[in-house]
């Protein structure tokens, strides 16, 4: 399986993807068409007017002359989201050519949506397959108002594609670069005066809609007083129709202004029996219909209302009559009005009903879609209605099934539909809310979403089943507290509740009710019961496959916790492995594989899961990535290796921010001071802490691998500072740690606490507490965790082994193992405050520091080193840090002493 390909990308809506039919009683605009043609091989083409100009039809009409396969996206503000507009521009192409551009619509599936332009990038690599040109038209353009959609575009046509000629339809021009595409002759416009009726064509399509001779002067004044507007000209025509062959074909309409379109509609209307206007005004509300949904708007089954004609009936007229009507499919199923004509009907309809009519109408129409799957639509209609209740129970109808698919990033997307006072006040949307961060890998506020949600709950009804679910599925994030801090009890009770109280096909918060109850379990000491309780919910349920992965994988968490990581490593495999054959996430478990085998010291196999994980950031979970990201750059200086750590380190700041997750950022700003710890450079270690608050009371989280919180304690411990209160945390938190069972992260804390009693020349202290630690260790035959300590740890070790009574150690063998792991007996290493500055600058840093000898702005060094002004903000930073220098004229002058410039 490939590993990128695990995430549903959202459904698309096809009506979306066909053209205008072009019907023989349009006029073709030959000079336009002949235009185009000639112009054809230009990467972009623009068709901006505003509206009633004909640009949707030309756009169609070329399409169906060029002889070229071609795409259509009718766009609408829906769309205005970088993730559904590449998702329908994919899916145009795949009409269009019958490619699947595999890798762009791979990273649709990911995680993280990657940045713009290397979405762009990605689609122009999927392109360089195909050989025939083709024209992709976006029609409706000017909806799009995401600058990230238009960074898109615009590297889209940087370099542009051999195949792709991009035609965008729109009212306005968009931000992106016409200009220097119009210096190059890279693009084609088409702008109000060319879509202008001439005196010819107004004269051919008057003549065509009266099936009458046009005469040249009242052509011309039709063509003077409309101004060439061909909507204008379109319904002129249509008011005339009913006039005798004998009448007369002068204007007699108000002059060109702002009401003639509106005027000329009023005069087409009044001509039809009412039953049709009637139709016409109730279908202006919907942005798309078909006939069964005509019948659901148009006839109230409560009410007394009989169809003087049907849907099919309706619809027959529309398209008889040619009331600007758009066909959106090739099955001719789904329409739409032109937008003009669709907003001036809305408006009359807002004059000749009560607020409370219209209100009735769109909840038929939410009620229609809402039984048809079209969730974003009927949700959009209820609250046009007003009716919050209504739309809070078509999101409540399809939630459910959303959240045991994981498909937070559509339910995000219907959370945004509702007003933010709405959201604060429900307790279904703000609970829905509450579970985006931890899907997204963000932090969040534990008690603000206990508080909130727990005080709108009290205020339902206490016997309703809905309210218990709802109490049930707060209980989820108690559990989580549960998790973090203790009691295992409150775990394991909170867990067993949920599994009882939730509605049976509330998968994805059964499952995580069955964790909670089973870590609770692990917590107490009972870890198999823990294992049992996840093994009989898999046997008793029928579980989809996202969630039969995050189960094995909680399995292997427990005994990760229990620092067993020979079985942690079973079913870690087994949950990577069940993950690829179904198509599914298996990065969280490549990365508690991947820590597994580092701690064992099989830094091979360790590097080959990390890497898995820290080459597709935007598939991960953002905090899993920065965390996978911490565990190889220590594999490599492991291995003496610190280029690598470098590139590593580099490569994954800048991926965290283009997620923009400021936490996770600071998980490796953090982890900077632990390499210089490590590194014996210490002043500098103490300088990048600096800005950094971090708490050290608890309860802290422990539950990754990696624990930041200790790296002021290890640093103290390194400059032989602070050793009573580094000793009262760290027995604080293995107090805290022992009531919690996690094994795993005691370990480390022992061993801290050991070099602090050495530090302190209590050496039967430190032998003692060694010796809890390797008791821990020794079941999982834990390596890098006293490697990694330094050779500090060495003498300790050697220490304790001469001191100790091997017939009563717990593993001598191990040991020994332990000992034989460090390549040499190192040297202990004191490192002076004053340090060599060629040692510690990276490549990078040295390259910045030659252009800040430069009179080149931080802008300007950016774009030379290609690299975002943020990154280079950040290396101009650790240089003054690392050569001690408060400025940028320090920095040079240091750098020439040292001879580094």
């Amino acid at each position: 399986m490939d590993e990128s390909s695990v995430i549903g990308i959202l459904p698309t809506l096809k009506t979306k993807l066909y053209p205008p039919s072009v019907t023989p009683d349009l006029v073709p605009r030959v000079e336009l068409l002949n235009r185009l043609e000639r112009e054809h091989e230009r990467p972009l083409t623009v068709i901006f007017a505003p509206a009633g100009y004909g640009k949707s039809i030309l756009a169609s009409m070329w399409l169906k002359a060029s002889g070229l396969p071609g795409g259509w996206v009718s766009l609408d503000d829906s769309d205005n989201d970088l993730h559904t507009f590449v998702t329908y521009l994919l899916a145009a192409i795949e009409t269009a050519v019958s490619h699947k551009p595999e890798q762009t619509q791979d990273q649709l599936k990911a995680y993280t949506l990657p940045p713009a332009a290397t979405l762009a990038n990605y689609l122009l690599a999927d392109l360089e397959q195909l050989e025939t040109p083709f024209l992709l038209v976006l029609d409706d353009f000017h909806f799009i108002q995401n600058q990230l959609v238009f960074d898109f575009l615009a590297a889209l046509l940087k370099h542009p594609s051999k195949v792709l000629r991009l035609v965008l339809v729109g009212r306005m021009d968009p931000p992106l670069p016409l200009a220097s595409l119009r210096a190059y002759q890279l693009v084609t416009e088409i702008r109000v005066r060319d879509l202008r009726f001439s005196l010819d064509e107004t004269a051919r399509f008057l003549q065509q809609m009266l099936n009458r001779a046009i005469s040249k002067e009242i052509a011309a004044e039709w063509a003077e007083n409309t101004e060439g507007w061909p909507v204008a000209l379109r319904l002129a025509a249509l008011s005339l129709r009913q006039r005798p062959q004998l009448a007369s074909l002068r204007v007699n309409v108000p002059g060109s202004n702002q009401f003639l379109h509106e005027y000329l509609l009023a005069e087409v209307l009044i001509q039809l029996p009412a039953a049709l206007q009637n139709y016409l005004l109730k279908i202006s509300l919907l942005d798309r219909f078909c006939v069964p949904l005509c019948e659901a708007v148009c006839l109230d089954a409560n009410e007394n209302d009989h169809m003087e004609m049907t849907g099919d009936e309706f619809i027959q007229w529309l398209q008889q009559s040619n009331l600007f009507l758009i066909d959106l499919d090739q099955q001719n199923e789904w329409f739409r009005f032109h937008h003009l004509f669709q907003d001036n009907l809305r408006h009359m309809l807002e004059r000749q009903l009560p607020a409370q009519e219209i209100a009735k109408l769109h909840l038929r129409i939410s009620k229609w879609f809402a039984e048809n799957g079209s969730v974003v639509e009927a949700i959009q209609h209820a609250l046009a209605a007003n009716d919050t209740t209504a739309a809070i129970e078509v999101f409540t109808r399809y939630r459910r099934l959303a959240m045991n698919d994981e498909r937070w990033r559509q339910l995000e997307q219907w959370v945004h539909l509702f007003p933010e006072e709405v959201v604060e006040n429900d307790p279904v949307l703000l609970l829905t809310r509450a579970h985006l961060p931890l899907a997204y890998g963000f932090n969040f506020d534990l008690e603000a979403i206990l508080t909130q949600a727990g005080s709108l709950l009290a205020e339902q009804p206490s016997d309703s089943p809905t309210t218990q679910a709802l109490w049930a599925e707060l209980s989820y994030f108690i559990g989580l507290g549960a998790l973090m801090t203790g009691p295992p009890d409150t775990a394991i009770n909170t867990g067993a509740i949920m599994r009882q109280t939730l509605p049976s096909d509330a998968y994805y918060l059964r499952g995580q009710a069955v964790g909670i109850e089973a870590f609770g379990h692990q917590m107490s000491g009972n870890v198999q019961q823990g294992i049992h309780i996840f093994q009989k919910a898999l046997n008793t349920a029928e579980w989809p496959v996202n969630l039969q992965v995050k189960a094995f994988l909680n399995q292997s968490l427990l005994y990760f916790m229990e620092a067993d990581l020979t079985a942690a490593q079973i079913l870690a495999d087994r949950s990577i492995q069940f993950a690829l054959k179904n198509n599914s996430n298996p990065f969280e478990a490549r990365y508690f594989m991947g820590t597994a085998l580092y701690l064992q010291n099989d830094l091979t196999q360790a590097e080959r899961h990390f890497l898995a994980v820290t080459e597709q950031p935007a598939w991960v979970d953002p905090l899993y990535f920065a965390h996978a990201a911490c565990g190889l750059m220590r594999l490599y200086e492991a291995q003496g290796q610190p280029q690598k750590t470098e590139a590593v380190l580099q490569k994954s700041q800048s991926a965290l921010e283009e997620m923009d997750n400021a936490y996770s950022r600071q998980l490796l700003d953090l982890f900077q001071v632990e390499l210089a710890i490590h590194r014996g450079h210490l002043a500098y270690a103490r300088q990048l802490l600096l800005p950094h608050h971090i708490d050290l009371k608890l309860p802290i989280w422990f539950w990754h691998y990696y624990i930041p919180h200790l790296i002021p304690i290890k640093l103290w411990v390194a400059e032989e500072k602070n050793l009573k209160r580094a000793l009262a945390l760290l027995e604080e938190m293995d107090e805290f740690l022992r009531k919690l069972n996690r094994h795993i992260h005691r370990i480390d804390i022992l061993a801290l606490q050991a070099l602090v009693y050495k530090s302190q020349d209590n050496w039967p202290k430190a032998v003692e507490k060694l010796g809890q630690s390797l008791a821990l260790a020794a079941p999982g035959k834990f390596i890098r965790n006293y490697l990694d300590l330094g050779p500090q740890m060495h003498e300790l070790l050697v220490q304790f082994c001469k001191q100790q009574n091997l017939a009563i150690m717990h593993d001598e063998a191990y040991v020994a193992q332990l000992l034989d792991a460090y390549p040499n007996p190192p040297e202990t290493k004191r490192v002076s405050p004053v340090f060599v500055a060629d040692d510690l600058l990276t490549t990078r840093e040295l390259e910045v520091l030659k252009f800040l000898a430069t009179d080149l702005s931080t802008k300007e060094i950016a774009a030379e080193v290609n690299v975002t002004w943020s990154t280079v903000r950040t290396h101009i930073k650790n240089i003054y840090a690392k050569l001690e220098v408060h400025g940028r004229y320090e920095a040079v002058q240091r750098a020439k002493g040292l001879e580094l410039i």
